[in-house]
């Protein structure tokens, strides 16, 4: 069996809409080297079954949680503890992956990979910016 090269870890709270528009972005990829982590803080917003109904639409979903915890940068923690990929990618919930990104990185060993990102504000405006 192949390694799996990215770990995308997902944390969400009470973002069942943004969770869902992330999840859309991550299956619209055509890279299939990675596991998708999702955690989420115990949502009361329909998270949940979100979460539920994306595992069976997906072989990437390794491993999932719904429970109290004590904020995002626990929820990153608890999705590090669980990855296997050589990478870690954190994709939270709301934000979503640019058309067939993935498979555009060289996942050549180096060390850290950034990206631009393009922001979406109220009535679509787009803000783009250039990371360096």
């Amino acid at each position: 069996m192949k390694e799996t090269i990215l770990s995308i870890i997902t944390v969400n709270f009470n973002n069942n809409r943004g969770l869902i528009n992330t999840l859309e972005s991550v299956k619209q990829q055509s890279f299939t080297s990675y596991e998708h982590i999702i955690i989420d803080a115990n949502s009361s917003d329909g998270s949940k079954e979100t979460i539920i109904q994306y595992a069976k639409e997906t072989t990437h979903l390794t491993y999932w949680i719904s429970e109290p915890d004590n904020g995002i940068y626990y929820g990153m923690n608890k999705g590090i503890e669980q990855a296997h990929g050589e990478y870690l990618y954190f994709l939270n919930s709301g934000d979503c992956l640019k058309e067939d990104v993935l498979s555009q990185i060289q996942f050549d060993g180096t060390q850290y990979i950034y990206c631009d990102i393009t922001v979406i504000l109220p009535d679509n405006y787009k803000l783009h910016r250039d990371i360096q």
